[in-house]
């Protein structure tokens, strides 16, 4: 019963679509063909009238047409019926008409019809204008242009009589031509195509009707084996929910579990939904929230960090580590570092896992660490104050030796010499050692007195020079000799100068602490600068004990140094790196013990970072 069902309902929407196939492709058959044969006529009826307006112009068809006359001359007339009949033998031409540019029919091959007005016929107020015109008539229909009833099939066209001269058409042709074996051959054709399509589309309903049935049987063979696959999925589905209710009961105490693990676990970590609000937070997350359970949850976690903090934690863009100060509910800001993960729920929702770590303590030994290293700097600094107090004792000492001797010379009487010349003398001589003294107050007065910490422009070689010079007044200084080789033409870079002086002045202490234990002459010391690119190059070499490849490895680490117990803290190279980085540059050290060690110092003309660098040594009061 189901079979007839669907195969009548088969056959009938079938026999149907075939129908309005067969009738959709006969319709567009005949349209085609029809509009073939309507461009074909127009295109030969067109080429027709430019050969017999060729032929009749030499007839002395334009001067008659262009005089406007309603009459051709006899003469002309038999010219023209000369050409006309000689052009169109082998045309099967019905009637053929001439039209003056007054709608006058001057010549007609039906003589009854010369002398007609046609100046109402739209076919020719159509070709008088420019525009070719034409039609084709069935048997026993009205003929549109001339108004008549057509006893044939014929095809009319109203061809415009142009001439080089004149841009307006001066006459009209109009041709009936005979089309009743053309349209005979298309119908034949078209009852070929309609039997032909047909049996073709026949075939093929046949086809899919066996290709139906084969289907069905298909169908019915495949349903059993679904319904036995069925069965088996139903058995294998209360199989599966029997263990899902299990494996729901593990996954209770696994989540009791976990969740114990959470609570005691030091960060904070919350889950939230793709607008950030929060879904879910351990134990921690209370406690550095100062929140309750229920309060917290559900809040937004934008809502307890700043306004540009906030920005950069609903970031979709952002994903990884930050420092961020959390604002807690009855406290002051929390420095927090927060890692920002993103995963998605079995949905597929976006969600976000944010963990939390209150770094208090961190920064706080941080700050102490700083402060520390602040106090080791300046108790070396001071202590290299200390070692050049001795040797300033000394250069003191002898402009004041001087100034007495001056003195008491100028006191005992001058032994007969020309009281003019001896006070000459000794005044000049007093002078002369008073300015030693004022300069070298002066070179430890810059040394010893804080420098202003804003970058500005400076002379990097004049640094050099008034650094070394303040050293040579170290007793160390004797017996070692330092070499300027500096560059003239160097330009100015971007500095703080007090700190770029510590730096090169901790260089070369350690320059001259390497050297001190051998017996070298002059040149122990080489200082050079240079223009490299971009970038300024200073070197400090010394030919002293140098370093092995372990030491070297670590020399720049805080809190190392290879000297004795109250010597040194390892904190200078350090410290000249950290500077040196400030600045947007880079410290280099070369060394090979018994040989001498080579630092590198480079600097940018113009450091990109506009940010003053940070401050490493205390200022001192």
């Amino acid at each position: 019963m189901w079979l007839t069902s669907q195969l009548s309902q088969f056959l009938g929407v079938s026999i149907i679509g075939v129908t309005l196939t067969v009738a959709s492709l006969v319709y567009l058959h005949v349209k085609l063909t029809e509009g073939y044969i309507d461009t074909h006529l127009d295109s030969h009826n067109q080429n027709l009238g430019i050969v017999l307006r060729n032929s009749l112009v030499q007839a002395g068809l334009e001067q008659e047409l262009v005089s406007g006359r309603d009459q051709l001359s006899p003469s002309t007339r038999a010219e023209i019926e000369s050409i006309v009949e000689r052009e169109l033998r082998l045309v099967p031409i019905i009637k053929f008409k001439i039209y003056n540019r007054n709608g006058t029919v001057v010549y007609s091959t039906k003589t009854s019809e010369i002398g007609d007005d046609a100046t109402h016929n739209k076919g020719f107020q159509s070709a008088i204008a420019g525009i070719p015109a034409s039609g084709k008539v069935d048997p026993d229909h009205m003929n549109e242009f001339d108004r008549v009833i057509e006893i044939q099939n014929i095809h009319q066209q109203y061809i415009p009589i142009r001439t080089e001269n004149l841009d307006k058409p001066i006459g009209v042709f109009e041709t009936y031509l005979d089309i009743i074996g053309i349209v005979k051959n298309v119908e034949a054709m078209q009852r070929a195509t309609f039997w032909i399509v047909g049996c073709v589309l026949g075939a093929i309903y046949l086809a899919l009707a066996l290709t139906f049935l084969r289907t069905h049987r298909l169908l019915r063979e495949e349903s059993r084996q679904r319904e036995a696959h069925l069965h088996e999925i139903t058995e294998m589905r209360n199989s599966l929910e029997q263990r899902v209710s299990e494996r729901t009961r593990e996954l209770g105490y696994a989540r009791d579990f976990l969740q114990a693990i959470m609570d005691h676990v030091p960060d904070a970590i919350l889950t939230c939904n793709s607008n950030f609000i929060v879904d879910s937070a351990n134990r921690t997350a209370l406690d550095l929230f100062n929140q309750a359970e229920t309060e917290l949850i559900g809040k937004n976690l934008a809502e307890f960090f700043p306004e540009d903090a906030s920005a950069a934690l609903l970031d979709p863009e952002f994903s990884g580590h930050r420092q961020l100060e959390l604002e807690s509910d009855g406290g002051p800001p929390v420095p927090v570092d927060l890692w920002k993960g993103t995963l998605k729920n079995d949905d597929g929702h976006l969600l976000y896992i944010v963990v939390l770590r209150d770094i208090t303590s961190q920064i706080l030994a941080q700050r102490d660490l700083e402060m520390a290293r602040k106090q080791y700097f300046h108790q070396e600094k001071m202590a290299a104050i200390g070692q050049l107090a001795a040797g300033i004792l000394h250069e003191v000492g002898n402009p004041i030796a001087a100034i007495a001797g001056a003195a008491g010379e100028v006191k005992a009487g001058f032994d007969g010499k020309d009281e003019n010349d001896v006070v000459e003398q000794n005044i000049e001589l007093i002078d002369e050692q008073i300015t030693r003294l004022g300069k070298i107050i002066r070179e430890i007065a810059e040394f010893a007195s804080p420098r202003p910490r804003a970058r500005e422009l400076l002379d990097l070689n004049g640094l050099l020079r008034s650094t070394v010079n303040l050293l040579t007044y170290d007793q160390r200084f004797g017996s070692i000799g330092v070499r300027l080789d500096l560059d003239r033409n160097l330009p100015a870079i971007v500095g703080v100068a007090d700190q770029l002086i510590q730096v090169f002045m901790n260089l070369l202490i350690n320059a001259m602490d390497a050297c001190a234990s051998f017996n070298l002459d002059s040149d122990s010391i080489v200082v050079t600068s240079e223009l490299d690119g971009d970038r300024i190059h200073v070197c400090v070499e010394d030919h002293g004990s140098g370093m092995s490849a372990e030491v070297l490895e670590h020399v720049t680490e805080t809190f190392y140094t290879t000297k004795a117990v109250g010597e040194g803290t390892g904190l200078g190279l350090s410290l000249c790196e950290t500077i040196v980085n400030d600045h947007g540059g880079e410290l280099r050290i070369e060394s090979e013990q018994g040989k001498g060690t080579r630092v590198h110092v480079f600097l940018p003309l113009e450091p990109s970072d506009a940010a003053e660098p940070e401050q490493p040594a205390v200022e001192e009061q």
